[in-house]
């Protein structure tokens, strides 16, 4: 009471009055005491001191801290039911209006807050409130990313009808965002495009699905015949268009279906050819070479620099089934910057999952959409696997000669099984991560430096790991920086929380130093925990795709960040739901390792105990598939 008397007389260092307001909230909001007049009265003097101060002495953060405060008092308010959808819309539009403005941070995860109560909204907004939101969202609505547009385009039903065109209006579009869009879908191995394609129209054919049938043969028009950016490699395969198009009408008997298979396989056969290493984009995208138009830039996730031209040789992993390859480009800085473009899986899962990892503030790397089954993907410079790195101090191939009951036999059998895993790890050093980066420190300060880094990156991951519920966590999906800094790759199987919860094996421990790791694992789920509203609402808006699944995940998510679930509460429930064969001998030995750290409510230190043991007990680990190499 006595900092909000007070504060106001010290009108001549408004610093000083936006951090007092800032303590002020923090308390009231802490004792549950925060009512609506005064969190309105402190917005309009934090509004009123920060025209006035020098952001160099003042930090945003505590701005910021006060829109988080905000936001999360309106929300709960609807929660609870003391206001309306209306009233706290509309409040919610005016603080994030209001930090934007400012420029604060994290003011995405504020407009998740709105996006998600729209989103749930029942029924039609009213024209006034439908106005004022737009009216106080104009500034933030050319900056959405596409998750947010995407969201936002699905709720467009909501405005009254004669406020849609305006929404439609505002949202950010770009006519050369669509022309390049077309044209980095063809940075790819057109007979390999096609090949996969004809193998899909195949599974169609013999599962008996008109409605996959024609989206095959519609993506592949698209990308393949009926692009018109489409070089000479492209232009070779007309000579199927023929052929393909004339199936387009699906039938479902045996004759089509025969004669269909029969065609698809002769189409296949000849063009079938050894993998190429390089491509030329002169013979895939020859406009890519010509003078670039505004805004191809935002496809590379470039902020600040344009790109120059492109460089016409192209990279290919022939080694992956994929057969990804690296687009090259020299940028206005003088630097070449690259990215692969990745074609033929469902790659939304990992635009989502790096955006709730920019939430997070872990180490991200930027995953563009170019449509449902391709994307443009960060080139991690300077990054090796951690299996390539281990494999250059010692042996990795352990399995031969030993006697390892199967995969699924292993939570049958768990006595046996732990014995093998000991003995799988004793022909494997602990230390041989340790060894290898020691091997490319130019010092001993640049090993502790990289091991500062392995460290506090380690953490991000595993949380992030943990939250998400990412599976296939073996070595190959996991890279290291020249500056020791380990990230997770590949989100694929994000929502699995398979295997365990997170990677903490011997050689990862070796290199850090695990009170510091723990110590940093708290601090950063105690901070996770003092805004998930927030990051509840973030996960929500990158993966409203995926409704209703997620719905089942977000219970998972909010017991985390809630301290309402270990990381055996999640295990155990999700393992109890599967059609695994050995489940109960599982939960079993779940119950045995960590079924004492059972409570309704954990502290940090209680959920961070629980996961380290969790990922780091030898007979949980021994009963992990093989290609984890739960042993490394």
């Amino acid at each position: 009471m006595k900092a909000e008397k007070y504060t106001p007389q010290f009108p001549s260092d408004p610093s000083v009055c936006i951090e007092m307001y800032h303590l002020t909230l923090l308390l009231r909001s802490d004792l549950n005491s925060l009512q609506h007049h005064d969190l309105q009265s402190i917005l309009v003097e934090v509004d009123r001191s920060s025209t006035q101060v020098d952001w160099s002495t003042c930090s945003k953060e505590a701005v910021s801290s006060v829109f988080k405060i905000a936001v999360g008092h309106y929300d709960k308010a609807l929660e609870t039911g003391t206001t309306d959808t209306e009233d706290a819309l509309s409040n919610m539009s005016a603080v994030v209006s209001r930090a934007a403005a400012l420029n604060t941070p994290r003011t995405d995860l504020l407009l998740a807050v709105l996006l998600n109560r729209l989103d749930g909204l029942q029924g039609q907004l009213d024209i006034e409130t439908a106005r004022d939101l737009l009216e106080k969202l104009a500034p933030v609505l050319a900056t959405l990313d596409a998750f947010s547009v995407e969201l936002l385009e699905k709720n467009a039903y909501k405005f009254p009808p004669e406020l849609q065109r305006t929404l439609t209006a505002m949202l950010p579009k770009d006519a050369s965002l669509e022309k390049y869009r077309r044209c980095l879908q063809l940075v790819c191995d057109p007979n390999h495009l096609l090949t996969h394609y004809c193998e899909e129209l195949v599974m169609a054919l013999r599962v008996k699905d008109p409605v996959k049938w024609k989206s095959t043969l519609e993506r592949m028009r698209e990308k393949i015949f009926d692009n018109p950016y489409a070089g000479a490699s492209y232009k070779l395969l007309d000579k199927h268009k023929g052929d393909l198009y004339g199936m387009y009408e699906f039938e479902s008997t045996s004759e089509f279906a025969s004669r269909a298979e029969t065609k698809l396989k002769s189409i296949v056969m000849s063009i079938r050819r050894e993998p190429q290493s390089t491509l030329r984009l002169s013979d895939l995208c020859p406009t890519l070479l010509r003078p670039l138009d505004e805004g191809v830039e935002r496809w590379f996730g470039l902020r600040g620099v344009k790109i120059v031209k492109f460089y016409d040789k192209v990279q290919v992993f022939t080694d992956s089934i994929r057969r990804p390859v690296v687009i090259s480009t020299l940028v206005s800085c003088g630097r070449t910057h690259r990215v692969i473009h990745k074609t033929g899986e469902q790659l939304t899962r990992d635009a989502a999952s790096q955006r709730v990892a920019a939430a997070l503030n872990a180490t991200a790397y930027s995953v563009t959409l170019l449509d449902e089954e391709s994307a443009l993907i960060e080139f991690l410079e300077g990054h090796e696997r951690v299996r390539s790195m281990i494999a250059t101090t010692c042996n990795l191939n352990v399995l031969h000669g030993v006697s390892r009951p199967a995969d699924g036999l292993l939570a049958e059998s768990p006595a046996a099984s732990l014995q093998v895993h000991e003995q799988l790890c004793a022909k494997v050093p602990a230390s041989a991560l340790r060894s290898a980066m020691e091997q490319s420190s130019s010092c001993v300060q640049d090993f502790i430096w990289k091991k500062r880094n392995f460290t506090d990156s380690l953490a991000d991951m595993t949380l992030l790991t943990w939250l998400l519920g990412l599976g296939d966590r073996h070595l190959q999906n996991m890279m290291c920086s020249r500056a020791g800094a380990v990230r997770a790759v590949d989100f694929g199987d994000v929502w699995r929380r398979a295997e365990l919860p997170a990677r903490l094996t011997r050689n990862l421990l070796a290199v850090s130093d695990v009170q510091v790791l723990e110590a940093r694992l708290q601090s950063s789920l105690s901070a996770m925990r003092g805004f998930a509203l927030l990051l509840e609402a973030a996960i929500r808006v990158a993966f409203h795709w995926m409704e209703p699944e997620i719905e089942d995940q977000m219970r998972h998510v909010r017991g985390i960040l809630r301290g309402e679930a270990t990381s055996y509460d999640v295990c155990r429930d999700v393992t109890s739901r599967s059609q695994h064969k050995y489940k109960e001998k599982y939960i079993q030995l779940l119950d045995r390792t960590l079924g004492d750290s059972h409570r309704d409510i954990y502290t940090v230190e209680e959920q961070i105990s629980c996961l380290l043991r969790h990922c780091t007990s030898p007979e949980l680990l021994s009963v992990v598939r093989a290609g984890w190499e739960p042993w490394l």
